[in-house]
């Protein structure tokens, strides 16, 4: 399914974005839409930009939105809200190359040497060369990524905790894109 992910303002974040650079590199097709393109190619969708986040009992809370809203629309990247799925995603696309899955082992080393990954040590003592590692470890990637030294210089963590979640499924027949706010929240 395509996906809209959400921008702060109407003007383009192009060059600011890290991730568009990456498409560039990539070869991943996107397209910047400012807020009435957005209006226009997704009926229904309020582009105002309510900023900062406020409580429900702060007054401004109800105060009209102070702009709009773009998004980057990227007709051939998803994004899978369920992150059950996206692993098995992952674990499917894997299987296909050739990967061997052990399941209730703990890792607890990554051995590496000139830039890549060399092996996997699992709690057993088991030793599993290999040269990619994909880490499908959600809430405890941050942990995984310790243990093979990366992910000192990514400008977001992850960290387990409990967050309060709310999914509304698309209405019947509905055939646009996911659309994922800053926030994180996921429509369609």
């Amino acid at each position: 399914m395509p996906s809209l992910h959400g921008c702060r303002t109407s003007r383009s974040p192009y060059g600011l974005h890290r991730g568009h650079r990456l498409f560039d590199e990539t070869g991943v097709p996107y397209e910047e839409w400012d807020g009435d393109t957005l209006a226009a190619r997704v009926p229904g969708i309020d582009t105002g930009r309510y900023w900062p986040p406020r409580r429900l009992d702060d007054g401004a809370f109800w105060a009209d939105a102070s702009g709009s809203l773009g998004a980057v629309y990227t007709p051939d990247a998803g994004y899978v809200t369920d992150p059950k799925l996206a692993a098995q995603n992952l674990a499917v696309a894997a299987a296909r190359q050739g990967a061997e899955f052990r399941f209730h082992s703990a890792v607890t080393a990554i051995e590496s040497g000139g830039g890549r990954v060399r092996a996997v040590r699992l709690a057993d003592g088991a030793r599993l060369p290999c040269e990619v590692v994909v880490n499908a470890a959600g809430p405890w990637s941050g942990r995984l990524n310790a243990l093979a030294g990366v992910g000192s210089d990514f400008t977001i963590g992850v960290r387990p905790l409990r967050q309060e979640v709310a999914h509304v499924p698309a209405p019947a027949g509905y055939q646009g894109p996911a659309v994922r706010g800053s926030s994180g929240t996921v429509m369609g």
